[in-house]
């Protein structure tokens, strides 16, 4: 009779098929480990944990007008931007001009535009410590009243001097070419708010004829406006731009 080799009870046979499955679940499960360390490591790098150097052109964070250009139109950055007190953010305006199309969609412009109807159809903010931008408004189918980014009203944290900005106040009419290609009004004189570290403007008071805005302290605006033959006052608070009061001034004295 043939000896049988045992191992703790098992034939044989039966324990070199068990290392057999047991070296293949081994495989298996380095295989697995070594996947799993392979997509640590991507991830790892694609999360900055390993310092990879990299090329970054301040171009690159740099918008291009909200519409290309078309014939005889072109739209410029003026150069003499505005840093609002106390933040990172910079303002320059979007003009539009007629004349012909410059080499290329957006440049800049330190004379205010090199040809007529120079017209300021959006404005846009850097921010300056991350180098990206964004635009205030969708589109350039507006006027804004201001003549330089250093005369838009801005809204401060308190009526002390050199108080944080804390928002814009942007004056703007709705516009669109005439026959002649130049932009013309078509609204009515409205009044928006951007806070600074936000997206976008938004619109608050819209009226026929805006005269002045004056910030009153931190909490109050207030904005002088004509309705028709009369003038009227309304108040706003900073805190969410919604109206306080309004009422008509009295007429001249007799």
């Amino acid at each position: 009779m043939a000896d049988t080799f045992v191992l703790r009870g098992i034939p044989m046979g039966e324990t070199n098929r068990f290392f057999i499955w047991l070296w293949r679940f081994n495989a298996v499960l380095i295989a697995l480990l070594g996947a799993v360390v392979a997509a640590f490591v991507a991830f790892a790098a694609s999360e900055n944990f390993v310092s990879i150097p990299k090329h970054n052109s301040p171009a690159d964070n740099f918008l291009a007008a909200p519409q290309p250009p078309k014939e005889n139109i072109s739209y410029e950055l003026n150069d003499a931007g505005t840093n609002l007190e106390g933040t990172n953010e910079v303002v320059f305006n979007l003009q539009r001009s007629s004349g012909p199309t410059p080499g290329s969609a957006l440049r800049f412009s330190s004379d205010g535009g090199r040809s007529e109807n120079v017209v300021t159809v959006n404005l846009l903010v850097v921010d300056g410590a991350s180098g990206t931008s964004h635009w205030l408004f969708k589109g350039v189918d507006r006027i804004i009243w201001t003549g330089s980014a250093d005369q838009l009203k801005t809204v401060t944290a308190s009526d002390a001097p050199k108080s944080p900005v804390v928002a814009l106040i942007i004056e703007a009419l709705a516009a669109k070419p005439d026959k002649n290609g130049t932009l013309a009004t078509d609204g009515p004189d409205t009044l928006y708010y951007y806070r600074t570290g936000s997206n976008e403007a938004v619109k608050f008071f819209s009226v026929d004829n805006i005269r002045s805005i004056d910030q009153l302290d931190a909490d109050r605006l207030l904005v002088m406006y004509g309705n028709g033959r009369l003038i009227n006052a309304a108040v706003f608070s900073t805190r969410d731009f919604k109206l306080v009061s309004q009422s008509a001034v009295p007429s001249v004295p007799k």
